[in-house]
Parts: structure tokens; sequence; C-alpha cells
């Protein structure tokens, strides 16, 4: 059976090849992610990129400066989002 990709996801898929591969590790731990709406996803998504591009460039000498994303300023990183980033940069 081919993966079926839903058009209301392929904005997010295009834009990170990875979020598939999440998504399903989520889904798999059953990690409840509340009633988190669209934007307050891509916000996290948009934290998770800027941070663990933060800790390739500071630990392990990736070379560039990551963009910081614009963010809200009620916007606060949780354990799950941190816990994503080490995962993703280890």
């Amino acid at each position: 059976m081919k993966p079926v990709i839903r058009c209301s996801s392929l904005d997010r898929l295009l834009g990170c090849s990875g979020s598939r591969t999440l998504v399903g590790l989520l889904d798999a731990a059953t990690v409840d992610i509340g009633e988190a709406d669209g934007d307050e996803m891509t916000w996290r998504g948009n934290w998770a990129h800027y941070e663990a591009a933060l800790r390739l460039v500071r630990e392990h000498g990736a070379i560039g400066k990551p963009d910081l994303p614009v963010l809200p300023l009620s916007f606060t990183p949780d354990d799950r989002d941190r816990a994503m980033v080490a995962w993703y940069v280890e």
C-alpha cells in the first residue's frame, strides 16, 4: 500500500521533510499535543528548527547563522519541545 499524504499537511511536509517521521513517532508514543492550533504548531516547529540549528553550531561546529524565528511574546517552549530538539540533535 502506498503512503497517503493529505493535501492539508503537504505544506508542512514540503517545509520540513522530517515532520512526517516526527508525527509518526509522536503518534506511536501516544503523545498528546492537546488543543494546539495550526499557528501554535508552526511556532513550535519554527522554534525547534532554530534551537536545533543553534545547538548544532555551538556543540558540533556546524557553520551558519540561523535566522531568528518570528514568534509571539507569549510563546514558551515546553519540555516536549526541548526533548524533540534534543532527540533531533542527538
